[in-house]
């Protein structure tokens, strides 16, 4: 029987804490340091990861959104280029925690071609609405990734940041 991912990453951080920490040399701060980091990011691992497949299906919910936006804005062929990408998004039965990331990254690209193309065209009324809307985009996803990423303590605002089950995408 092969252990999951929570005993597997749990028997890591052990192994590194109880094992490998004590040997390293006092004075060495430089690998104490890298230490930590590594155990800190295996911790946040084990924690995140039974959310990170709801984590990623929001995360394209949310870009296929702005996709649709934009794409209401842009002209041929951008705009239709990005409802090709959103539409595509919509059938796609990705089935990994990769695919729904990639494919969130490919509609991110053509977003942004469908945006260069706006700003080229030069309408003023569109260039505004379309930044407001990648802005309130942007404002989530960096509160959302914030929290995501609130465990490592680094953030001074880290206790403010709701807990991961409330970030992921609710069937």
């Amino acid at each position: 029987m092969t252990p999951g991912f929570e005993i597997r990453l749990s028997s890591m951080i052990k192994a590194l804490e109880q094992v490998v920490l004590p040997a390293v040399e006092p004075g060495n701060g430089f690998a104490t340091e890298q230490l930590a980091i590594t155990i800190g990011q295996l911790e946040m691992l084990r924690l995140q990861w039974p959310y990170a497949h709801g984590y990623a299906e929001r995360c394209l919910d949310d870009i296929v959104a702005l996709g649709r936006s934009v794409a209401h804005h842009a002209s041929s062929p951008t705009g239709d280029a990005v409802m090709d990408s959103v539409l595509l998004a919509g059938e796609s039965d990705a089935s990994s925690t990769d695919e729904l990331i990639a494919q969130r990254d490919r509609i991110g690209n053509v977003i942004c071609a469908a945006i260069e193309d706006i700003a080229i065209q030069g309408d003023e009324h569109k260039w505004r609405t379309v930044a407001k809307l990648v802005i309130e985009h942007e404002g989530l996803a960096h509160e959302r990734n914030r929290a995501w990423f609130a465990r490592t303590g680094m953030d001074p605002q880290s206790s403010e940041w709701p807990p991961i089950q409330t970030l992921v995408r609710q069937n």
